[in-house]
C-alpha cells in the first residue's frame, strides 16, 4: 500500500477511538448526572462517594 492510504487508515482508526472515548465519557457523565441531580449541594458536599 502506498503511504497515503496507510496514513488515512491510521487517522481513521484514531478518529474512531476518539469517538468511542467521547461516547463512553458521555455515558459516564450522564450516569453521574442521574445519580447526583436530585441532591442538594449540602448533600453532595457530605456525600462520601465523591471522595472514594
Amino acid at each position: 500500500m502506498n503511504q497515503k492510504i496507510i496514513d488515512n487508515k491510521i487517522q481513521n482508526e484514531w478518529i474512531e477511538e476518539q469517538r468511542e472515548f467521547h461516547r463512553l465519557n458521555n455515558k459516564i457523565i450522564e450516569q453521574l448526572r442521574i445519580k447526583y441531580d436530585n441532591r442538594s449541594p449540602r448533600d453532595l458536599f457530605l456525600d462520601n462517594d465523591l471522595y472514594d
